[in-house]
């Protein structure tokens, strides 16, 4: 891979053993956990050692601002528009959620 020294391919090889992806065998070697789906990986973040779904903080966002939006300004507006921004947040928030439980499905391992 025309890395520069070796100390770098084995931080890459130890970063890929410690997402779960490669297991090291009789330390002379590393083999690929199973099928990985490297291309989903773009819609994931990183936390520690748990990969989040992008969508999960859409949907909290999301579902946050109607949360807010119900508990303080839903009163002080009409009726329609009330009802309206809560259908909007309401069905935008259960997409996001849908979405971020798709990719978590598909998760690389």
């Amino acid at each position: 891979m025309a890395f520069k020294s070796p100390s770098i391919a084995a931080h890459h090889l130890e970063r890929l053993r410690d997402l779960g992806l490669v297991t090291q065998i009789d330390g002379s070697g590393y083999v690929l956990v199973g099928e990985i789906k490297l291309g989903v990986l773009r819609h994931f973040v990183r936390l520690g050692r748990i990969l989040v779904p992008r969508f999960v903080f859409y949907a909290s966002f999301a579902t946050m601002l109607t949360l807010l939006y119900n508990l303080f300004l839903s009163k002080s507006s009409d009726l329609l528009a009330s009802s309206f921004v809560m259908i909007i947040g309401v069905f935008s928030s259960a997409a996001f959620w849908y979405e971020a439980y798709r990719f978590w499905r598909l998760k690389p391992y």
